[in-house]
């Protein structure tokens, strides 16, 4: 009986603790879940969130730049145009004359730009404190500036006046400009540099002239797949001139057809013309489905030449998409025709990296005859262009072009052939002759290597095409007989 008591008892005393301590534990549980939640609310109160950027239509209260210089496109010209950190501070629009193909921010070290995703790059400047731009020329913030009596900010924040800009230290000055220059930075009307210092951001909005799209009339529409875009200020005029410029607008979308329906594979979306004066070029980036052509080639060249143009830069983009620099087997070849030694420098980047610098090895290339005969100023007679020997990417380039016409290869085997550098002309040797149709076949039979090696997922589409077309044209060479 008192064990039962007892018992009773200490269960009983045990649930009194129990409730005690449960109580307690509650509260205080309670008191720090809001002490807790105190404190985080306390904290975004505390720390707001950033600030986003000003648009270009608010009034900023600091500049971040000290100025900006875009580079307009107008009548064919290039010329800098200047906006002092006054007028920036005034928060309206950068109205451009003409088109934007470069831009140019002058502010501290610090400073970081963007035009959409693109960060600009810091340029040195000279000791004189102008800048040198590629494809352009020097500038001289000074001679635009001075007449404004607008101070400046050195690199280390300190207010100077116009005349004291050139002191100041690396990375004053940050540029983008087109890949191709000449073109617009921008196909629309508008956009935005997005400027941000050390403690303060600034969005500044420039308006300059849109690109044109190109009408192309019922004949080009039924051969290009191709759009064309303009960037200029007469295409009206090049239009109603006596001078087919649809017509030769057709030569180049027949270029890019011809290649394209030889491999099954779309290479070219857009052809993109630039009016800019004492500019004769064609050219196309590796990753980049356009093509630039400077409208004094466009205006200037025949409508056949147009064509193998237009062929050799879609074939720039064949080259990259189907990786075909990358193949250990046509890096050797390309290092064995310029007969770099086994053991130097020069070859090993060429094996490793797919390229050397050739244009400072002081030496000629050995297999020069052959970089020669592919160029199409030789293999296709009449036309100019082709530097084969340069680099691999022009190597292939031309080699496959040629391909394109192997029809020609014994007739061109008779004829005289000018220097890879075009400074003579050469009669071929029977020994020669021999030696080219060797060096076609062993050049097809590794790139036909190289396309079976390439892993399925980095060729995609056009790596059956292009092995058949390499079969076909090797069977064509091995039918050759170089005698003549």
């Amino acid at each position: 009986m008192m064990f039962q008591f007892r018992f009773q008892w200490s269960c009983a005393r045990f649930l009194t603790l129990l409730s005690i301590l449960s109580l307690i534990f509650f509260s205080y549980a309670g008191v720090f879940a809001d002490t807790i939640l105190t404190a985080a609310h306390q904290k975004a109160l505390v720390f707001p969130e950033p600030e986003p950027y000003l648009t270009g239509h608010e009034r900023p209260t600091e500049a971040v730049a000290d100025a900006v210089c875009l580079f307009t496109l107008q009548n064919g010209v290039c010329e800098p145009q200047f906006f002092t950190r006054a007028e920036l501070l005034e928060g309206s629009a950068l109205e451009s004359r003409g088109y934007v193909v470069g831009v140019v921010v002058f502010g501290p070290d610090d400073l970081k730009v963007q035009l959409g995703n693109q960060n600009f790059r810091p340029i040195q400047s000279n000791a004189d404190g102008t800048f040198m731009v590629k494809g352009y020329g020097k500038i001289d913030p000074a001679d635009y500036l001075a007449c404004r009596n607008n101070d400046f900010r050195s690199a280390d924040g300190v207010h100077t006046t116009v005349t004291d800009l050139s002191s100041t230290r690396r990375g004053s000055a940050f540029y983008y400009f087109s890949k191709v220059f000449g073109d617009a930075v921008s196909p629309q009307p508008t956009f935005e540099l997005q400027l941000a210092g050390s403690d303060s951001r600034h969005v500044v909005e420039v308006r300059h002239r849109p690109v044109q799209a190109i009408d192309l009339n019922s004949d080009l529409q039924g051969i290009a797949s191709t759009a064309f875009h303009y960037v200029g200020h007469r295409l009206d005029l090049l239009i109603n001139q006596e001078n087919n410029f649809h017509g030769r607008l057709a030569a180049i979308a027949e270029g890019i057809r011809l290649v394209e329906e030889a491999f099954q594979i779309d290479l070219v979306q857009n052809v993109q013309l630039i009016d800019l004066n004492q500019k004769n070029n064609a050219l196309t980036h590796d990753g980049n489905s356009t093509i630039w052509f400077y409208i004094d080639t466009v205006m200037g060249t025949s409508m056949e030449e147009l064509r193998r143009m237009a062929s050799h830069e879609a074939l720039h983009q064949l080259v990259y998409r189907l990786r075909l620099a990358h193949g250990p087997q046509v890096r050797r070849f390309f290092a064995d025709l310029w007969g770099l030694d086994v053991l130097s420098v020069a070859r090993f980047q060429m094996v490793t990296t797919g390229w050397f610098d050739s244009q400072n090895t002081g030496m000629s290339p050995s297999g020069g005859l052959f970089f020669a005969f592919i160029n199409e100023k030789n293999f296709m007679h009449g036309m100019h262009g082709g530097h084969a020997h340069d680099n691999l990417d022009e190597f292939l380039t031309s080699f496959i072009h040629s391909l394109l016409y192997v029809e020609k290869l014994e007739s061109n085997l008779q004829a005289p052939v000018k220097s890879y550098d075009a400074s003579t002309v050469h009669v071929l040797t029977e020994a020669e002759k021999i030696q080219l149709v060797t060096l076609y076949r062993q050049g097809i039979d590794l790139l036909i290597q190289t396309a079976g090696t390439t892993r399925p997922d980095q060729l995609g589409q056009g790596k059956q095409e292009l092995v058949l077309f390499l079969k076909e044209r090797l069977a064509s060479v091995e039918r050759i007989s170089p005698q003549g």
